[in-house]
């Protein structure tokens, strides 16, 4: 399933970052969808996908909506909604386009290097295969914020557990936040 990224608004094709900005200024707007015209909404990115749209209500026939089901060989699968089953289809493509924010990997290094590979909460340090299992994390999200400078001191390195933890709030949890979750 294709994700829109642009999207129709007082007669013009706009992108989602426009469509997000106008959105914090005048909830009340609305779009619609650039294929078959329903209105949508603008969502940010998280996780693993990017700043995009989604029709308010599901719509079978526009490939830019969520379906409710997957196809598999012409054949429709419901099996992914039943908590039951044991088997399912998976391993079928889906197209995703996302906006990703450029991270400046100097400063990811420098922090790795500062904090010696080592999670900052809890202690965390481990290499497999000649690379270190770390993830350097941002106290101050980038996201929303546009360009700006970043310094090494706004930089902390966490292990795999402790960044997924971090991010369980908005903002992220701080790190004597997540020490205390760790007791």
């Amino acid at each position: 399933m294709p994700t829109a990224t642009t999207c129709i608004w007082e007669g013009k094709e706009i992108r989602v970052v426009k469509a997000l900005e106008i959105r914090n200024r005048d909830n009340s707007v609305y779009f619609l969808c650039t294929n078959c015209g329903n209105r949508v909404k603008p969502h940010t990115g998280g996780g693993h996908t990017g700043a995009h749209f989604e029709h308010f209500e599901r719509n079978p026939e526009c490939p830019n909506s969520h379906s409710d089901s997957y196809r598999y060989r012409g054949k429709r699968s419901d099996s992914y909604k039943n908590t039951d089953t044991y088997s399912g289809i998976e391993g079928y493509a889906i197209e995703r386009k996302y906006l990703a924010l450029g991270r400046n990997i100097g400063l990811v290094i420098r922090c790795k290097e500062r904090d010696k590979y080592q999670c900052q909460t809890c202690g965390y340090s481990k290499r497999v295969n000649g690379r270190s299992i770390i993830e350097c994390h941002h106290r101050t999200p980038l996201g929303g914020k546009g360009v700006r400078v970043t310094s090494v001191k706004e930089l902390i390195c966490l292990c795999p557990n402790c960044h997924r933890i971090a991010h369980t709030a908005n903002p992220p949890l701080s790190v004597s936040a997540i020490k205390k979750l760790l007791k």
